[in-house]
């Protein structure tokens, strides 16, 4: 017999209203979980519509797992240093351009790679 899964569904796309709507409950957990606003919701590139916010804090991966359903779309990943001055990060992002940056927790590896929710 299957348990149902209590764990809140995000959705894969904001709307146009609000592009970054569906990640503000992700970011009200990190706060809740002792996570900080660096840098709060803008457009990175206006060609794009990307909104980005940035966390203080590592992502409480765990946490999330337990807490959220995501769909296929949304990734977490982690992404090298880049040429824009941007060191090893994480980035939990959408089909429709709007993501959540973090830095990595010590120690890991700042290599390209997909991290499972």
């Amino acid at each position: 017999m299957e348990t149902p899964d209590a764990r809140r569904v995000i959705a894969e796309r904001g709307t146009r209203e609000t592009p970054h709507g569906h990640l503000d409950v992700v970011v009200e957990a990190e706060l809740s979980w002792g996570n900080r606003i660096d840098h709060d919701w803008r457009i990175v590139d206006p060609h794009l519509m990307d909104w980005t916010l940035d966390l203080a804090k590592p992502f409480h991966v765990d946490l999330l797992r337990q807490s959220f359903r995501f769909p296929p779309g949304v990734a977490l990943g982690v992404y090298p240093s880049s040429s824009g001055g941007f060191g090893p990060r994480m980035s939990l992002a959408t089909p429709d351009f709007s993501s959540i940056i973090a830095p990595l927790p010590r120690g890991w590896s700042g290599e390209y790679g997909r991290i499972e929710l």
